[in-house]
């Protein structure tokens, strides 16, 4: 009896330490746990397959190709970096795998990589780290999350999720218009999977399928059931399933020059030795379909007459504002991108201002091109762009799928598949 009271304290210990944490992180997320910064000094962290800075971080197993990890760290002294590595599930949870099931290489490791900036006015340092590398290699496909430490106080500063691939399967996708009466909005998404080689007895228990549209991973849109199975092939192609909202395009700044003002940008100053740029307001736009080209939500680090933008690129504080007649009474306002980490964090929560009608809010971002949207936290949880985007079958989107495969044999998620798909390149 004794033991059974120890038991139960400590599994509420857990779960209040838990929701703790996620308070204080201030991010509400309804799926996993991939991407978060939580140092206010770190900025601009990414990480994208080597080479190309707009990509997803996704590479094949065994193969030669590499990703790259980079961060601007604003702390006025110098600081060193170790990381570590945990392999998780198919929903980003650590799936709690000894480390010597999924890598070679040591539990930590320092991260020896940096440059400090050169001619801004906001100094820092950029840290870079290639993955795989010399001290760690890894073995096994699936999701991971990179884990970065102060290496002095052991404080988690940063974790960046990326993932391993072994292409076993054959991914069959299209898009095409929903069929259902939300047709003018919705975008649906059909697909087959082949896997011969796989021994898939039960595809609904064995399979598991993720689906991301520009990245950004849609609470309530996982995990799609087959609609067919047969050896070797399984159908994704249910009407009142696999349903995205196409939404609108993204909206744009340019902030590569300081000296005059770029896309999307109302004027620049310069005030106590810091850029500060005020960009163009912003309105709602519910009633009709915005045919601009745009980077589906990404941003690239950029700065006019260097070929160093990764330490000669300046930091401004960036003036955001959403006009509005009045506010919105069943939810809170957020900026959303991949400089956002796709996360609704209150970070980037817009405050609304009564006497000049419109959210706002300032941010702090390094010279670049930029791709955002506004998105509604409603009070029920569900998150919305409609009531200031509007939706339209018509945007151009990616849609990323994810097939994961586990027999009863297996201790993990494997990362079966992978394919991309853009909506003006299927059949509508």
């Amino acid at each position: 009896m004794k033991w059974g009271k120890y038991l139960i304290l400590f599994i509420l210990l857990l779960f209040f330490t838990n929701i703790s944490a996620q308070n204080s992180a201030g991010v509400y997320k309804q799926i996993g746990f991939r991407d978060y910064c939580y140092d206010s000094n770190i900025k601009t962290a990414r990480i994208f397959k080597t080479g190309n800075e707009i990509s997803d971080p996704i590479i094949t197993l065994r193969s030669n190709e590499t990703l790259t990890l980079m961060f601007d760290d604003l702390a006025n002294e110098s600081r060193r970096f170790f990381y570590s590595i945990i392999h998780c599930d198919a929903d980003w949870n650590d799936d709690r795998l000894m480390m010597t099931d999924y890598m070679s290489g040591f539990p930590e490791t320092q991260i020896n990589e940096f440059n400090y900036s050169s001619n801004t006015r906001t100094s820092y340092n950029n840290i870079s780290l290639t993955i795989p590398n010399k001290d760690v290699r890894l073995k096994i496909s699936g999701n991971y999350i990179i884990k970065i430490f102060d290496a002095e106080t052991r404080e988690l500063l940063l974790q960046k999720g990326f993932s391993f691939v072994e292409p076993l399967t054959r991914i069959t996708a299209n898009m095409r218009n929903s069929p259902l009466n939300n047709q003018r909005c919705m975008q649906q998404i059909d697909f087959s999977v082949s896997h011969p080689t796989l021994q898939v007895n039960d595809a609904f228990m064995e399979l598991k399928v993720r689906i991301e549209q520009n990245s950004a991973r849609i609470p309530g849109m996982d995990n799609p059931l087959p609609a067919f199975t047969q050896p070797g092939l399984t159908e994704y192609t249910r009407s009142d399933k696999n349903l995205f909202p196409g939404n609108n395009e993204f909206r744009a700044f340019d902030i590569r020059n300081n000296s005059f003002t770029g896309m999307g940008v109302n004027s620049i100053r310069v005030e106590q030795g810091t850029y500060r740029i005020l960009l163009n307001e912003d309105k709602i736009r519910t009633t009709r379909y915005m045919a601009n080209k745009d980077n589906n939500g990404k941003y690239v680090i950029g700065a006019n007459l260097t070929n160093y933008p990764n330490i000669e690129a300046d930091y401004a504080e960036v003036f955001f504002t959403l006009l509005t007649i009045m506010p919105f009474v069943d939810g809170r306002v957020f900026l959303m991108g991949e400089f956002t980490d796709w996360n609704i964090d209150s970070r980037y929560e817009l405050i609304y201002d009564p006497e000049l009608s419109q959210y706002e809010t300032t941010q702090s971002l390094k010279q670049g091109y930029y791709n955002y949207r506004y998105v509604i936290l409603k009070n029920d949880g569900e998150i919305v762009s409609e009531p200031i985007d509007g939706c339209f079958a018509d945007t151009e989107n990616n849609y990323n799928i994810y097939i994961y495969y586990r027999s009863y044999a297996d201790r993990y998620d494997r990362l079966v598949g992978f394919d991309r798909i853009n909506t003006y390149s299927t059949i509508r």
